[in-house]
């Protein structure tokens, strides 16, 4: 079953995204990520995506223009490995680069056949593109800048911080020190409840 604009709408409204007409082209949206490692060409942590309704809207693909620009780069060809990598790691992430501008776009897609497009392939989709426009940008940075390919440098979201219910109170944290720990703790009650 096709999709609708109105439906791509809701589902992102739903998602709390903010999409905007592109007045150029038909069924054609964009929207701005934060990210948490990213950085664009003008030093903000900020992913453009544009979510784009195809094939009488049986298709849906959302890509993320100009993600890097490889035109200056004398370490184009480490850069390109890198992204030919993540392609191959991820298989569902596809690493354009256009060789006449040397635009490096990242791209998803959906097809929609015999079923409905819901909040959830959505959200996923540009769960994609976020997780590895962050966790692979200081290799791409290391690749196109000094030549070197290093996956080991790739990055890791640091553990969300505690919730008001997973901190530990100070009644707690000393009550946890007098019994020698958290085994301690567990095995005082365990006599209590015995």
């Amino acid at each position: 079953m096709p999709t609708t604009v109105d439906q791509l709408k809701s589902i992102c409204e739903s998602l709390e995204i903010k999409l905007k007409p592109n007045p150029e082209q038909e069924r054609t949206f964009y929207a701005w990520f934060e990210t948490g490692n990213y950085v664009n060409d003008k030093g903000e942590k900020l992913l453009f995506l544009v979510f784009k309704l195809n094939e009488n809207g049986h298709y849906l693909e959302i890509y993320a223009p100009e993600v890097y620009n490889l035109k200056g780069s004398r370490s184009k060809g480490h850069a390109l490995a890198v992204l030919a990598e993540m392609a191959f790691r991820t298989r569902s992430l596809q690493c354009e680069f256009d060789n006449n501008d040397g635009e490096v776009r990242y791209s998803v897609d959906h097809w929609i056949m015999d079923t409905q497009l819901s909040a959830k392939q959505v959200d996923r989709l540009v769960e994609v593109l976020l997780r590895c426009a962050d966790a692979y940008h200081p290799v791409i940075v290391k690749a196109k800048d000094e030549g070197k390919i290093d996956f080991d440098c790739e990055w890791k979201p640091s553990a969300a911080p505690a919730t008001p219910e997973q901190a530990v109170t100070p009644e707690l944290a000393d009550l946890l020190r007098r019994a020698g720990g958290a085994e301690g703790l567990a095995r005082l009650l365990a006599e209590k409840q015995g």
